[in-house]
This record gives structure tokens, sequence and C-alpha cells, in this order.
């Protein structure tokens, strides 16, 4: 994840109201370090019975080499389902639908799986018979989340020529997300508040 930061000069501004069209700093997590997370999950396995006219018995189907793709205005997901049937073993491609959101609730980027479908297949008197469809989905119920920007904060005070002090206070604001070539943006606006520093009175002490 790279932060890239984009403050817009206030010259003559003392504050800055929080805008939606406004980018003052964008968030950029990159396609590689999605699919480093997928990579730490590893294979997803299961193992079911089922019944057909005369057929009857198991299955076991393991999904390996998850990833998401992130194109311009798409994100998607595929992987590699291999199946075990009745002494038959095949593999399969997976293409799914992925749903990109930023919770603001939340703070988080978040990719949520809707739709993978592969088929259960074995073969009846020769011909190649559809079992069962799985949904992938079904099991990977959770969105892969990202933190996001959203409650960066930072404050400072700065001495200015004729001796007083500024108090400068910078946080993100309203935040939208966009999906882009091999990585997801995230454009935030800038709260900018600038204030006079209160003044310290010296306590004198005499003898």
């Amino acid at each position: 994840i790279a932060l890239i930061f984009s403050i817009v000069g206030h010259a003559q501004t003392k504050s800055k109201r929080c805008s939606d069209s406004t980018v003052d700093m964008e968030l950029i997590l990159h396609e590689s370090t999605i699919n480093r997370v997928l990579k730490g999950i590893g294979d997803i396995q299961g193992t079911q019975t089922y019944t057909y006219l005369i057929l009857k018995g198991s299955y076991t189907w393991t999904v390996s080499t998850m990833a998401i793709h992130v194109c311009k205005d798409s994100t998607y997901f595929t992987a590699l389902a291999k199946v075990h049937i009745a002494g038959l073993n095949y593999e399969t491609f997976i293409r799914g639908r992925m749903a990109l959101q930023f919770n603001a609730s939340r703070n988080k980027i978040q990719l949520q799986l809707q739709h993978a479908p592969f088929p259960i297949s074995t073969e009846l008197f020769g011909k190649p018979i559809l079992i069962k469809t799985i949904e992938l989905a079904d099991y990977i119920k959770d969105p892969f989340e990202f933190d996001g920007p959203l409650y960066l904060k930072t404050a400072w005070q700065t001495e200015m020529p004729d001796g007083s002090s500024k108090d400068i206070k910078m946080s993100t604001c309203a935040c939208n997300v966009f999906s882009e070539q091999h990585h997801i943006r995230v454009a935030c606006a800038l709260s900018i508040q600038v204030s006079n520093a209160l003044k310290k009175v010296k306590n004198n002490k005499f003898s």
C-alpha cells in the first residue's frame, strides 16, 4: 500500500471545507498486495455426497491459485478448481464477479466475491452429466478488507514572523474509491483548519 499525498496549496485560505469532488490525498492499493493476501489464505476444499439416478457417492473439490484482477472500472476473480468424483479427476477454470466499495463507517476498502460458480460433473453410460454447480461465493462470505485513509489526522504549530503562532489541523473527510489498471485508488478530501494559537502566560515570581 502506498500513500500518495497531493496537498493543494491554500495560500489565501484560512480554512478549507470538505468536498466529495476535491482530491487532496490518495491511497493506492496495488493488485499484487491484494493477491499476497489470497496466496496466504491458500487452497479451499470441500467434500459432499451426491445421489443422481442410479449413481451415489461423494466428490471432493479443491480451489487453488486464487487471484483478484483489478482493471479500469472493474474487478474480477479467477481460480482453478480440481475435482475428484467417481474415479474421475478433472480441472476447471473459475472466473468470478467481484464488488468493490469503500465502507466509510468502518474505514475499510472491501472486495466482496459475489458470484464464482464451477461444475461438479461425472459420466453415466458414457455421457457427461452435471451433478451440481458449486457457488464459491457461498464459501467465501466475508469481504477481503484493507484499511482506508479516512481517519488520518495531523496537527502542528508554526511560528509566524511577527512572533505569533498558528495552530494547523488537518484530517481526511470524504473518500471515494476507484478501480484502475492493476490498482485501487481511494481519493479523499482534506479538512484543513488554521487558527491563532493561544498565547502562553508567563508566571513571574518575586522573592
